[in-house]
């Protein structure tokens, strides 16, 4: 691509190459992010070997579930999706809400007496 624009904007402008990779991502990976890469692939190999060994042909995804890497049929996945709002129909903090909106409203504002110390 930047080729092309190179190419087709000739002295009118300069192109830059940016590869985002991990950048977009959020950085190169932590620990964490490389561990849960292998929990994830353990155990997706793992079910692989279960449906090549049923001879079923199934279609799923795998996810975290508290402390378990389950996988759900894919079926369940679009059952469960709000494709209007682009987010799961039940989330697990949506009963915390009421307290996070109480804990964002302003509260009693301190005021020192003494002047030009007013906060």
């Amino acid at each position: 691509m930047s080729n092309l624009f190179e190419a087709e904007g000739g002295d009118l402008y300069e192109v830059r190459t940016s590869v985002l990779g991990h950048l977009q991502q959020g950085g190169d990976p932590s620990p964490f992010d490389r561990i849960l890469a292998t929990r994830y692939a353990y155990r997706c190999i793992n079910y692989l070997e279960e449906e090549a060994l049923g001879e079923r042909d199934t279609v799923a995804c795998i996810g975290v579930q508290g402390s378990q890497y389950n996988v759900t049929p894919l079926e369940e996945v679009v059952r469960r999706y709000d494709v209007k709002h682009e987010r799961p129909k039940e989330q697990w903090w949506m009963s915390l809400r009421q307290t996070a909106q109480m804990l964002a409203q302003p509260g009693p504002q301190y005021y020192r007496e003494h002047g030009a110390d007013q906060w």
